[in-house]
């Protein structure tokens, strides 16, 4: 039995978001979300829907599905009560549509990560890659790379001494990798914020889904992932194929075999 191929890169429509403990990305995650229809991005760990920032949109992209709109400063989504512990390593995975401003925080684990409340804010400046620390400390690899108007999936691995980093443009498969140094954030103050203006652009990126782990990728990892960006937040059905019967007359069997998402329950 053939069935047809899902095009790994378009936003899984038919799929119900979630979260996968299997999946390459997953351990130790501290925070993964997708937009919903009501300007308001869903945690996918807990259920909570964050505080929804004045200056937040709402809209269907119609190549990421529901998206979150930032339109001024500082807009976003926030969470209070998350993580304080001082993490040494970081993964960031976000799915958003380019527009006009130069500058994206997609997360941030801090309320004010760029001015001094420790944690990392991470996101996109002048078409690349941003990461930076309350020091002042920052990266900024693949610059250039994102154009405006385009959808993009975009990942990051970080630790002290060193960084991975990829921009998969999710309309042409066109892909980008890059490592630079590392980044040694100090202890947060429990509060994320995700899809703002924190940097003080007006760019009103389209944010459909980000997430953050304390857990260091290699550039193998991340390019695995690559090959089904969405994956991380709607797990995929897998199908087994095996056969019963006697050898003289086998029958193909074809169950539907969920990798158990943790369900919502809306």
């Amino acid at each position: 039995m053939r069935l047809p191929l899902r095009n790994k890169l378009a936003y899984p429509s038919a799929s119900a978001a979630g979260f996968d403990p299997t999946h390459i990305a997953a351990v130790n995650c501290r925070y993964s979300g997708v937009a919903m229809n009501n300007r308001s991005l869903t945690s996918l760990l807990d259920g909570v829907r964050g505080t929804i920032g004045s200056n937040v949109n709402a809209a269907t992209d119609g190549n990421i599905g529901p998206v979150i709109t930032s339109v001024s400063a500082p807009g976003g989504v926030t969470y209070t009560g998350r993580n304080t512990a001082a993490d040494t390593s970081f993964t960031f995975g976000a799915v958003f549509r380019k527009n006009s401003g130069s500058n994206f925080a997609a997360i941030s684990t801090s309320s004010t990560p760029n001015s001094g409340t420790g944690g990392i804010l991470w996101g996109s400046t002048g078409g690349g890659i941003l990461a930076q620390v309350s020091s002042g400390s920052f990266i900024t690899p693949l610059s250039g790379i994102m154009v405006t108007g385009l959808p993009y999936f975009i990942a990051s691995s970080i630790n002290a001494s060193t960084s991975n980093h990829l921009i998969l443009n999710l309309a042409t498969g066109q892909l980008f990798t890059a490592t630079a140094g590392g980044l040694t954030a100090t202890a947060p103050d429990g509060t994320y914020i995700v899809g703002s203006e924190q940097l003080g652009s007006t760019s009103g990126n389209n944010l459909a889904a980000v997430m953050v782990s304390a857990e260091f990728l290699g550039m193998s990892q991340l390019l695995f992932w690559a090959k089904n960006p969405w994956s991380f937040w709607f797990p995929e059905n897998r199908v087994f194929d095996f056969l019963v019967g006697t050898p003289a007359a086998v029958a193909p069997f074809v169950p539907w075999i969920t990798r158990a998402p943790i369900a919502l329950g809306w």
